[in-house]
């Protein structure tokens, strides 16, 4: 798959769910230079590539200096964007890889750093063995006596990912940057959903010490952001349109899961598991719909097109799960 082909929400064959729009990634912008050209770096050999690569992994592991973090990630970023996903990407040492990333998608790391290791991760996702792998939870090498270690440190890495990926979905403030840092976790979820029934069970696996799903994280996600108020803010325009914006593709994934004909029942029951969560559910989808009007006071320009498909989907997400909790009371 070309990695510069833009993604749509489009339906997956072999999935029926969404493929994650890439879009907003900006790929495209980090191979432009200063002065808007494209960079060149296919006069380096691969195994040059390889070694600069892992040389700029140990920087981003070793040092904690956010800004030498960022420039060592952007170019790792640049050179897997140049590699080829199905035959190219495994050459950078993918089982490292996947062990310095948990540490850079850390809160402690910092957004800005949160944002380019997601990317990374992202990118790695795109080809397809390690997509395959991480689904799989790492469960997918062959089970050969000489690769045991390996698989049950591969398995490890995954869940370490994974609990570092619910890092992202950290309640966020008045930053924009968090918001777009939720918003791109959530395109990222949306791709793993999109391989197929290990890809979304992916999304039911508890993370993290609290025992929660991703799907649960997302409900509270948007509880956070209902509950903040944006009026007095300086930036209020700007977080407006980032935070509806994240409310989009939160709904985008959410009905797309809950219209599933596979799918539909296992995140209903995700979303209602307990007391707890299906109140909160319950309040998300009853405030969405009248939310995402408001927010859009700010910004005319871009009120009536995203305003009206926000609102929809916040609609239709909630009649589905007001269906399935009144199903389930009748029943």
């Amino acid at each position: 798959m070309d990695i510069h082909h833009k993604r749509t929400y489009g339906e997956n064959e072999n999935s029926g769910l969404p493929m994650a729009d890439i879009s907003s990634y900006d790929l495209e912008n980090l191979c432009l230079d200063k002065e808007g050209s494209h960079c060149d770096i296919k006069f380096l050999t691969s195994e040059s590539l390889v070694s600069i690569f892992k040389c700029m992994q140990l920087v981003a592991m070793k040092n904690t200096k956010e800004a030498v973090r960022i420039e060592a990630l952007g170019v790792m970023i640049l050179i897997m964007m140049e590699s080829n996903p199905s035959t190219e990407r495994d050459k950078f040492g993918l089982m490292t890889l996947l062990e310095v990333l948990p540490k850079l998608l850390q809160k402690e790391a910092g957004p800005h750093v949160q944002k380019h290791a997601l990317h990374l991760l992202f990118l790695l996702l795109n080809c397809p063995k390690m997509l395959l792998l991480f689904s799989n939870g790492g469960k997918e090498i062959d089970e050969h006596e000489e690769t045991v270690d390996q698989s049950v440190a591969l398995e490890d890495a995954v869940n370490l990912i994974l609990e570092g990926l619910s890092k992202c979905l950290s309640p966020a403030g008045t930053d924009d940057l968090e918001l777009k840092l939720h918003k791109q976790a959530i395109i990222l979820l949306a791709y793993v959903a999109s391989c197929g029934k290990s890809g979304f069970e992916i999304l039911l696996k508890s993370v993290g010490p609290r025992g929660v799903n991703f799907l649960q994280i997302i409900i509270q996600v948007l509880a956070s952001e209902l509950d903040v108020e944006i009026a007095g803010c300086a930036l209020a325009r700007t977080l407006c349109k980032e935070r509806t914006s994240l409310f989009r593709e939160a709904l985008i994934l959410l009905n797309r899961l809950a219209s599933h004909p596979i799918y539909s029942k296992a995140t209903m029951e995700a979303l209602t598991s307990s007391n707890p969560i299906a109140s909160l559910t319950i309040d998300v989808v009853s405030r969405l719909p009248h939310r995402s009007r408001s927010f859009f006071k700010y910004d005319d320009a871009k009120k009536s097109q995203i305003e009206a498909e926000t609102t929809d989907l916040a609609q239709l997400f909630r009649t589905r799960v007001f269906a399935y909790v009144g199903g389930k009371h009748i029943s």
